[in-house]
């Protein structure tokens, strides 16, 4: 099943809207590649763009692109990440690449996004009607 399944990304694109030339990737691409340029935005020298980010960009990045988890589903993909070779190197990732970050993303986020319904019940009830929104 292993084999069946693809190589590195390629179980993971049906997961993500419109797949591997759909909006949402691409937008995940240009997004994470932001964020490293945003990462070393007060360094004088020309930046480097590497595979990676640092860990605590995370959340940005992942409400950026449309999840918007609470603190303790951030906290569980933060250990996730921080944690995931320990066994093996001993030490704690600051860091999570692309490929990565694709997977974390698709295994967290709802299956099937936010229904209006949710929406509205999260908004504080003002008065103000919503749904002519």
């Amino acid at each position: 099943m292993y084999i069946l399944g693809g190589t590195e990304l390629e179980p993971f694109y049906c997961l993500i809207e419109g797949g591997k030339n759909g909006w949402l990737f691409q937008e995940i691409k240009d997004l994470f590649y932001y964020m490293q340029i945003l990462q070393q935005e007060s360094l004088d020298m020309p930046r480097r763009v590497t595979d990676s980010i640092r860990l605590s960009e995370l959340p940005d990045l992942v409400r950026t692109c449309g999840f918007y988890p609470t603190e303790f589903e951030l906290e569980n993909m933060m250990l996730d990440i921080k944690y995931r070779n320990f066994y093996e190197t001993g030490k704690i990732s600051e860091e999570i690449n692309f490929i990565d970050f694709v997977k974390l993303f698709c295994n967290h986020k709802p299956a099937y996004g936010y229904s209006q319904d949710n929406l509205e019940k999260s908004l504080p009830d003002s008065g103000n009607n919503y749904k002519h929104i």
